[in-house]
């Protein structure tokens, strides 16, 4: 069974350049069975929303999460987040009413991706936030309003779109994924190269072919629609809601680089 957050990319031996770990689709299992409850909760959330106890989750998140491990947040975080744009009303349900620190920080970022700064302001000051403290958190875009670039930003809205079941946040990856791939300096097949590996571990000695060919910033490119990529196909066959609009998307543009690339890692 797969787990839906905490893959790891070892890229960095064949691409010269460090690569984060990365949440977002995974392709093993973790080994923390409370992480993958956790993960399967997450992941099946818009399937039932009135089955799943978020303040359960949460509490279930900051037990398999250790305080260390900076990329577990992203994917909570946009799951926050993802809840909070769709259930406004019902924000106060989903959140103990003492959080840990830990939390609270989380579910500040959440609220101001979310566009709650209103909430987020009632919840910092019983929270006992100082001020200036609420203020910088409430100061940054909404991830509807922002394009997805990093990785985290990649967390984000698969968080939300497994929190929603809405395929709006999947087309924010799916753009990115474009971009890169109708990119005139970039071969969309390389793309499909590095996606691949992340997929199998094999053909090391084409990843490093692939990666001698660019420059620092555009391999970052490509490593990026890479995940992309194997994040979107992935979840596709997990999820209906995501292929349906992802073979919508590639139906509009049959014949560009992208729908090509996308077609030929899938296999279809």
């Amino acid at each position: 069974m797969k787990s839906v957050f905490k893959v790891i990319l070892s890229l960095t031996v064949f691409v010269g350049l460090y690569v984060p770990t990365v949440s977002g689709v995974s392709a093993q299992t973790r080994a923390d069975p409370v992480a993958v409850m956790v993960g399967v909760l997450i992941s099946k959330y818009y399937q039932n929303p009135t089955g799943t106890n978020v303040k359960g989750v949460l509490k279930a998140w900051e037990q398999s999460v250790s305080e260390n491990d900076k990329d577990g947040v992203p994917p909570i975080t946009g799951f926050l987040t993802g809840l909070f744009i769709k259930y406004p009303t019902k924000i106060d349900s989903f959140l103990d009413d003492a959080p840990s620190p830990r939390m609270q920080a989380i579910i500040g970022n959440a609220l101001r991706l979310a566009g709650q700064k209103q909430k987020l302001g009632v919840l910092g000051r019983k929270w006992g936030w100082p001020p200036d403290r609420i203020t910088r958190s409430a100061t940054g875009p909404t991830l509807l309003a922002s394009s997805a670039v990093t990785f985290t930003d990649f967390d984000h809205n698969w968080g939300a779109s497994f929190a929603t079941g809405e395929a709006r946040f999947v087309r924010k990856i799916y753009d990115a994924f474009v971009r890169t791939s109708e990119n005139p300096q970039i071969d969309p097949d390389d793309i499909v190269v590095f996606a691949n590996f992340n997929r199998t571990r094999r053909n090391q000695d084409d990843v490093r072919r692939v990666a001698q060919k660019y420059p620092q910033q555009i391999r970052l490119s490509v490593i990026y629609a890479s995940v992309a990529l194997w994040a979107m196909e992935s979840n596709a066959e997990q999820h209906p809601f995501i292929a349906r609009a992802i073979n919508r998307w590639l139906s509009e543009k049959p014949t560009s680089k992208a729908t090509r690339a996308y077609r030929s890692f899938a296999g279809q």
